[in-house]
């Protein structure tokens, strides 16, 4: 069996929330004389509690699927926004479908697009991942410090003097920023690293003024133990089986195009991992014929437009709420489903066992049932 590999994905950074007890016992006072007896002493009202033994306040919490990163996209850019006439855009062409996809929404991350008034594209995101080591990956550059915040940035030439795009990464206090920037017009233009040098002054400038990170959303424990790895995926017995003569050999880790790992972040070690198990009709094929992915904590996606496309809702024995996904990079059937508070996507490819779309549509919604049903995920 081939190599293939796993999607381990960015770190959710939970804050700690620090709560002060107070307590408070109000001393009662007594006096005692050889005279006559004194009245009895009222207790006393208790102090109030000063500033330093009040309870800390909770940290502002970013929702499921939302950003922890004190900032809007054009906060991000500063003063660039207005510079460079940065108008910010949907990503609907940058967007990736699956739960690698919904896990950097999970984890927190901001990411932001933007076109310029000279037709540049721009992506800029935002982590609480801050790993120096990411900084001298850029090839040709070296890191530099401004006010205090480390940055590389790198402009590869696609002929001498023209740059097809340029990217710059940062560090500051806990987060670590990212931009990417490209001539949208389709024709080279050596000026711009220039405008790309106004986008890294804005970011850092923009960076320095961050405040603390926003909590994580409260993670909610799965309702069953998945399995760690792929090995521990046994389909071989259910009903898809029958269909599908790839379920009686082994799954092995979904193969992850290099694009989908364009951002370095997503090499942090992770609380989240996302189990994405691959199929092939034939042995060592580069095609898979099925696929599952499962992301712990996931299923919010299903109702949030940003995280994964429309589709028609389904009903799939076990699953909470399903729906097939209509997108128009799909060249295959998706089912997305929610299985208690974790997300599950089936996938069936084009095959000689699924030939046409409503085939590969049916395969899925009965997959998606074989795997809920296959126990706890583990058998």
């Amino acid at each position: 069996m081939r190599a293939r590999t796993l999607a381990v994905l960015t770190a959710v950074v939970t804050a700690p929330r620090a709560l002060v007890g107070l307590g408070l016992m109000a001393s009662l006072l007594a006096g005692c004389t050889t005279g006559p007896s004194a009245p009895e002493s009222s207790p006393q009202p208790d102090p109030a509690p000063s500033a330093s033994m009040s309870a800390a306040p909770e940290p502002a919490q970013a929702a499921a699927g939302q950003p922890r990163i004190p900032a809007e996209c054009d906060e991000l850019v500063g003063a660039a926004g207005d510079e460079l006439g940065l108008a910010p855009q949907r990503a609907e062409e940058e967007r990736y479908w699956g739960a690698w996809w919904v896990s950097r929404l999970q984890a927190g991350l901001a990411l932001c697009y933007f076109e310029s008034a000279a037709g540049d594209q721009l992506a800029v995101t935002a982590s609480l991942y801050s790993d120096p080591d990411f900084l001298e990956e850029l090839q040709g550059s070296e890191v530099q410090q401004v006010d205090g915040i480390q940055f590389s940035t790198a402009c590869p030439e696609l002929e001498p003097g023209v740059p097809y795009y340029c990217t710059a990464r940062m560090v500051t206090g806990p987060y670590f920023l990212e931009t990417f920037m490209y001539d949208g017009t389709g024709g080279g233009d050596a000026s711009l690293i220039a405008r790309h040098d106004v986008v890294v002054a804005g970011v850092i400038d923009a960076a320095a003024s961050l405040g603390d990170p926003l909590a994580a959303a409260t993670a909610v424990p799965s309702e069953r133990e998945w399995p760690a790895d792929c090995g521990g995926l046994d389909l071989s017995s259910t009903s898809s089986a029958a269909t599908f003569s790839s379920l009686s050999e082994p799954a092995y880790p979904a193969f992850i195009a290099p694009e989908d790992l364009r951002i370095g972040l997503l090499n942090a070690q992770p609380d989240r991992i996302v189990l994405a198990c691959d199929w092939s009709p034939v042995t060592g094929s580069e095609l898979s014929e099925l696929r599952v992915e499962i992301l712990q904590g996931g299923s919010w996606a299903l109702g949030d437009p940003a995280a994964i496309p429309d589709g028609r809702a389904v009903t799939v024995p076990g699953v909470d709420q399903a729906r097939i996904l209509e997108h128009p990079r799909l060249r295959h059937a998706v089912v997305a489903g929610a299985v208690g508070p974790d997300l599950v996507l089936a996938h069936v490819f084009e095959s000689d066992a699924a030939p046409g779309p409503g085939d590969r549509e049916s395969a899925a919604i009965a997959f998606l049932a074989d795997l809920v049903a296959s126990g706890d995920g583990s058998s």
